[in-house]
């Protein structure tokens, strides 16, 4: 049907198309999506899970909320296994209350999902952001919006498939 469509994929282009497998994604888990409309805020989306029913054990004004904040990215499959983050993005997202996670996209460089991991912002990843913090602040550097820092997302928590329930509690949710 389209002949024409280019050989390689642009940045923007594979950031896109990544952000719209996302959100169908978690559109057939049940999840509400919502993408940040300024793209500058260290996140890319906040992912709600419904809430739990109203029951007698816990009254309506106290039932929980579960979200969890989202930076994606996107690479294609041959690009290897690190993704880049500013420090400046990845410092906003460490320092939320919520759960925060990396959801790392591969996709084929005609744009099909290839495949999904996760790296949960908790425990040694965490770390990892407040040390290189730590180091910048002794170092006087405060413009850390040219500082990166990579993961290795098939280190992380590891295949998307995997479910989002002990990251954020409450019902199962896997993202298919």
């Amino acid at each position: 049907m389209f002949d024409q469509i280019e050989s390689e994929l642009d940045p923007d282009r594979i950031g896109r198309i990544g952000e719209r497998q996302f959100e169908v994604l978690c559109e057939r888990a049940g999840l509400y999506c919502n993408k940040s409309a300024i793209d500058m805020m260290g996140w890319d989306f906040i992912v709600e899970f419904p809430m739990a029913p109203a029951g007698q054990a816990v009254p309506l004004d106290q039932r929980p909320t579960n979200a969890a904040r989202v930076q994606l990215k996107s690479t294609l499959g041959r690009a290897g296994n690190r993704i880049r983050l500013s420090l400046s993005a990845i410092d906003r997202l460490a320092k939320d209350p919520r759960p925060a996670l990396i959801v790392v996209f591969r996709l084929q460089t005609d744009g099909e999902l290839q495949s999904g991991y996760l790296v949960h912002l908790i425990g040694h990843e965490l770390a990892r952001v407040l040390k290189r913090l730590r180091a910048a602040e002794a170092r006087k550097v405060h413009d850390i919006n040219h500082t990166d820092i990579s993961y290795d997302y098939e280190k992380g928590r590891g295949a998307l498939r995997a479910d989002f329930h002990g990251l954020v509690g409450g019902p199962e949710y896997r993202l298919r």
